[in-house]
């Protein structure tokens, strides 16, 4: 009995042994978690390393194996039917290119990675994560502008009009700073986005920036009361400094499908004792 228990311990031990201390999490596509509309034709991937047990020192990836499959169901039986590839001598866990099969629009991509420690052991498998591609050529976009279309005046329209026209979608004026404006556009139709970019109303008497609001966040929604409501950017942490004339505000966010948009001024900038 006592050699059988002693048998089991010592193949125990050598199983724990055989997986390497590092394991890989976090797996990234262009520094995001499972992006869509990516528009590189060789998207960067990259993971983070975690020793097991927690905390054991000294620990070094040498080698790594990608996998990248057309679905997960492929993934998960270990079929890597756009890129395999295969064991690469290397301690770089970021900016690892796409090395497969060439990718067109919309493709969706599944893959995962495992590597190999110092002492030669291999990890598991990290989680699976994905990632999927967007438009390539540039030629194949269908965008147009958004605009409002009483915005636009005659080129021989004199200066005081113009810069009238051009003063964007604005709200009340206010004494109070903390007062909650907010202003909501429909696009027509679910729409993805991935940008957004604010231009400063332009004022003949206060100049070209005076109502930028110092703190803002901005929301997207497919449905028109916002109850489903994401949050694409948020500056509502800190005073955001006011843009120079003429310049945009641009802030860039992981692609979102929505339909509606709304910016919430949450602290306005004060100018002649108005809001």
């Amino acid at each position: 009995m006592t050699r059988c228990l002693l048998l089991v311990a010592l193949m125990a031990l050598h199983v724990a042994q055989a997986f390497a201390a590092l394991v890989p999490i976090r797996p990234r596509c262009e520094y995001l978690t499972n992006p869509r509309g990516i528009d590189a034709a060789r998207p960067r991937l990259s993971w983070v390393l975690e020793s097991r047990p927690a905390g054991e020192r000294n620990q070094r990836q040498a080698a790594y194996r990608v996998l990248v499959a057309s679905s997960a169901e492929k993934l998960a039986r270990g079929e890597g039917d756009l890129w395999d590839s295969g064991r690469v001598a290397s301690d770089r866990q970021a900016q690892i290119e796409y090395d497969g099969k060439p990718l067109g629009d919309g493709v969706p991509c599944y893959w995962k990675v495992q590597v190999w420690d110092g002492r030669g052991a291999l990890s598991p498998w990290s989680q699976t994560a994905s990632w999927s591609m967007g438009i390539l050529d540039r030629s194949r976009w269908q965008a147009k502008w958004i605009f409002d279309p009483a915005a636009v005046v005659p080129r021989d329209a004199d200066e005081k009009a113009r810069r009238s026209a051009h003063n964007g979608y604005r709200s009340r004026s206010t004494g109070r700073e903390e007062a909650g404006k907010w202003v909501a556009i429909d696009l027509g139709a679910l729409k993805t986005v991935d940008a957004v970019r604010l231009w400063p109303a332009q004022s003949e008497a206060h100049g070209p920036a005076c109502y930028f609001p110092l703190r803002y966040r901005i929301e997207g929604a497919t449905r028109g009361d916002f109850s489903d409501a994401r949050m694409l950017v948020d500056r509502t942490a800190s005073d955001q400094a006011s843009p120079a004339p003429g310049a945009p505000v641009e802030s860039r966010f992981e692609p979102a499908g929505v339909q509606f948009v709304r910016l919430t001024a949450t602290r306005l900038r004060r100018g002649n004792g108005i809001a």
